[in-house]
């Protein structure tokens, strides 16, 4: 979601019919400016260069965020449009991601595949604690500051969302809200992310950082964790180098388990 607002004037963009990295192209109706999506910046024409602002947002269903947020107005989408529907999402999970980015620094994204196994994540992003927050049941990722007062919380899952340690608080995931415990009423800071598609993020954010390795998908973190590669801030390609330098791939015989795959490097 970005904010259409440019110094001059509000512009009113459409799709524009093109592609470029199999992602769509936007097109503004008053210059013929070509932009892209998932970067939000201008790539071709008068307006070349300028970007617009991402505003931050959730991507959810509608009867979750409607039992929350009754008064919302929604707006009316065309039949052509029904594709966009629940049948869109499931069954696709592993090919979305959330990310994020900011200038100066690599992006970093974390993939809805793994989210799943910790739907509550305790992490940083350009030297700032965030909390990313996964919840299976509408599809949603969150991320929020975890800082609070002065203090850098630290989150757990809970029935009802996510609860901090240090007060026991129980953290709306969709909002960032305490609903409960000596903090209800707070609220944490969201974080401005993007949701996308595995692949064409992976084409425009090359560098991206991401909190797991990215490889095959009979890799577990445990398997991870037992060759010596630990979740950190790292790009896929030094990674891989790290997985190429610390474990030798073998023909699994049948019968055997994943991990049986790898061995310690001696």
């Amino acid at each position: 979601m970005y904010d259409r607002q440019q110094q001059d004037q509000v512009l009113t963009l459409f799709g524009s019919g093109k592609t470029w990295q199999r992602s769509l192209i936007l097109e503004d109706q008053s210059s013929g400016s070509l932009w892209s999506q998932l970067l939000g910046k201008a790539m071709q024409g008068k307006r070349q260069g300028q970007t617009l602002p991402i505003i931050a947002s959730v991507l959810t269903d509608w009867k979750t965020w409607k039992e929350k947020n009754p008064l919302t107005s929604v707006m009316t989408l065309p039949p052509m449009t029904s594709f966009y529907d629940n049948e869109c999402y499931q069954g696709r999970m592993g090919k979305f991601l959330i990310g994020m980015r900011k200038a100066g620094e690599s992006p970093r994204a974390w993939r809805f595949d793994q989210l799943i196994n910790q739907p509550i994540l305790n992490d940083q992003y350009a030297g700032e604690p965030v909390v990313v927050v996964f919840w299976e049941a509408t599809g949603s990722a969150t991320v929020f500051d975890r800082q609070m007062e002065g203090e850098t919380l630290l989150f757990e899952p809970h029935e009802m969302g996510f609860t901090d340690q240090q007060s026991g608080s129980v953290w709306d995931p969709l909002t960032g809200v305490a609903i409960s415990g000596p903090r209800q009423g707070q609220q944490l800071a969201m974080r401005t992310t993007i949701p996308s598609f595995s692949e064409p993020w992976e084409r425009f954010h090359n560098d991206t950082e991401y909190w797991i390795v990215d490889l095959p998908l009979f890799f577990s973190s445990q398997i991870v964790e037992n060759v010596g590669i630990r979740c950190e801030q790292v790009s896929r390609g030094h990674i891989m180098e790290r997985y190429r330098q610390s474990i030798k791939l073998k023909t699994i015989p049948a019968g055997q388990k994943p991990e049986d795959l790898f061995e310690k490097r001696r």
